[in-house]
């Protein structure tokens, strides 16, 4: 069964800011795979933002973007702490423009992770990045081979 029509298959987006938070906590937002007529919908939405003919048609497409697929969240809330019940449409009452932008990306590049691939790389490892980084700065005067160029 395609993605995109099983009920069933929703995965979750969580924003950057909010990563750190305990997960019974921690805001998440849950999405159906999207169709192709729905892609092609957000890609759309996505490629006109620069040419929007104003600031506020810019914004309100964002948040039209990123409530194609959405089916519910957990754990938001409100200015004073309350819990919102879900309504994707009051998406532009809970978050800012660059917020809507982030889950409309998130959603978007999650389309091209298979369900398979996105379990792996959900229960990836993350790697010591500054450590690389230290090893490849203390070697970078080791020798490196004859250069190759190309014609």
């Amino acid at each position: 069964m395609p993605l995109a029509t099983n009920p069933k298959a929703t995965f979750e987006v969580v924003l950057d800011g909010d990563r750190e938070l305990r997960e019974d906590e921690r805001p998440a937002f849950t999405y159906r795979h999207l169709t192709g007529l729905q892609q092609i919908e957000l890609a759309e939405i996505m490629d006109s933002l620069e040419n929007s003919p104003s600031g506020r048609n810019a914004i309100e497409r964002i948040f039209e973007a990123a409530a194609i697929g959405l089916v519910g969240w957990r754990n938001v809330r409100d200015e004073q702490a309350a819990p919102v019940s879900f309504d994707a449409k009051k998406l532009i009452r809970i978050m800012g423009f660059g917020e809507a932008m982030e889950l409309a990306r998130k959603v978007f590049l999650a389309q091209l992770v298979s369900a398979e691939d996105k379990k792996k790389l959900d229960s990836s490892s993350e790697s010591d990045m500054e450590k690389s980084v230290k090893t490849a700065e203390e070697s970078k005067d080791a020798p490196t081979g004859p250069t190759r160029q190309l014609q």
